[in-house]
């Protein structure tokens, strides 16, 4: 993985799927998460979500783990 920029809300990271040899983005958000739909309602994730065909979107709220996959 290398990172590929920092800024207020998360790093960005470049990185290849080890299944598909594809590069992918993976974005870390600094800010915690309460539940599901406090960060679904953040504009950033809503522009991924109508901008772009393949989203994996992995959320950790303590010890439980939310997938979204389109």
């Amino acid at each position: 993985m290398k990172q590929l920029g920092d800024g207020t809300y998360g790093s960005v990271w470049k990185a290849v799927n080890n299944d598909t040899n594809e590069i992918v983005a993976i974005k870390r958000m600094k800010r915690k998460f309460y539940s599901w739909d406090e960060c679904m309602n953040l504009r950033e994730v809503k522009v991924v979500f109508k901008f772009s065909e393949h989203i994996l979107l992995v959320i950790e709220f303590g010890s439980s783990v939310h997938i979204c996959q389109r």
